[in-house]
């Protein structure tokens, strides 16, 4: 077991996404936008009883407005800002920034917008292939946004590695730098609980279920995803989901009005030993992790030493998570007869 007795959920600094709408402007086709279900925007009442959640905790976690779709979309964004703002609370959000003009710009830093992430993971055409968006318009907002903003929120590009980008990441990341930005969120894709067809080889099926947990419990690696509790998600309704890989909602566990992320923090780990929808085909989830590299072993496309090395990684990983989430014998429910339907960070810099 890790020796890593210090950090538990209770003083972990977790990430708090409180999606103000799950609307969005773009078409991005590494998102499956048609796979949303019923789709709205927070009400204020819902926001101020999700931070209350928040304020309830030990430790503050870090508040996110960026859910599932477009922040800026929602017409009283300036007011959740604000409400943060004025309670001292810091607040970031991810905006495609194609509605981010200069006054938008302005009244976000006045309200005390506090850091803001721009998911920009193309460029010119291809970023109008990709997004569906102007790449003029979207550059000219982020241009103007960095002039305007001075030093005011912290900036940094989120970029979406699919297969049009892979090999120009590196080319974008020093576009910007030279523009002023020096921190980049490189995301591996998810498929978000199955929504996505990223043609994973562990879809649809069962195989290497038993080994793939015999391997984690070898390695000591619990086989319980720790996504549900270091990234808490809310739904613009008020309904706490497993976590942003629902993307199709299928699971709600509760409202703000409700319970408390402590008290869902018991919900959640009950609901995943029993199984649940959005997990059985996620490719965030470690037991799928694993399924994954033995059946492209099996495909001739992986060898033994990456089951290993991913093994390993996940170990790596795991040291850093609190330890209420290390269960070495945790064991996930079995998904024979499921029917089929977090994000992984792999970089920051």
């Amino acid at each position: 077991m890790p020796d890593n007795p210090l950090v538990t959920l209770a003083d972990y600094k977790r990430n708090f996404d409180i999606e103000l709408t799950n609307r969005c402007n773009a078409l991005c086709h590494f998102c499956p936008r048609d796979e949303t279900p019923e789709q709205g925007f927070i009400n204020f009442e819902t926001f101020r009883q999700a931070i209350a959640r928040a304020e309830e905790l030990k430790t503050f976690p870090a508040i996110n407005t960026t859910g599932q779709g477009e922040p800026l979309i929602h017409p009283e964004i300036e007011k959740f800002v604000r409400y943060c703002g004025d309670r001292g609370l810091p607040h970031a959000m991810t905006t495609n920034a194609s509605l981010l003009d200069a006054a938008k710009a302005r009244s976000l830093l006045d309200a005390g917008l506090s850091e803001i992430s721009i998911s920009v993971s193309d460029m010119e055409a291809d970023y109008e292939d990709v997004y569906g968006l102007q790449w003029k318009t979207t550059l000219e907002n982020i241009l103007g946004f960095l002039d305007i903003n001075a030093g005011r929120a912290e900036v940094s590009i989120n970029i979406v590695s699919h297969e049009y980008n892979f090999d120009k990441i590196s080319a974008m990341k020093e576009y910007w730098r030279d523009k002023g930005v020096n921190k980049f969120i490189v995301f591996d894709p998810a498929n978000r609980g199955g929504a996505c067809k990223h043609g994973n080889f562990f879809i649809g099926n069962t195989k290497y279920f038993d080994e793939a947990q015999q391997l984690l419990r070898e390695a000591e690696v619990s086989a319980m995803c720790s996504a549900p509790f270091i990234y808490l998600f809310v739904g613009w309704n008020g309904n706490y989901y497993i976590c942003c890989n629902d993307y199709r909602k299928t699971t709600s566990l509760g409202n703000v009005f409700d319970h408390s992320i402590e008290e869902m923090d018991v919900i959640k780990k009950a609901k995943l030993a029993k199984g649940i929808q959005a997990c059985v085909d996620c490719n965030i989830d470690p037991v799928n992790k694993v399924r994954e590299k033995l059946l492209e072993v099996e495909e001739g496309v992986a060898e033994q030493k990456d089951v290993q090395a991913l093994i390993a990684e996940l170990a790596r990983l795991q040291i850093k998570q609190p330890v209420d989430l290390y269960e070495k014998d945790w064991k996930a429910p079995q998904r024979v007869g499921v029917q089929n339907s977090l994000i992984a960070v792999k970089e920051i810099s």
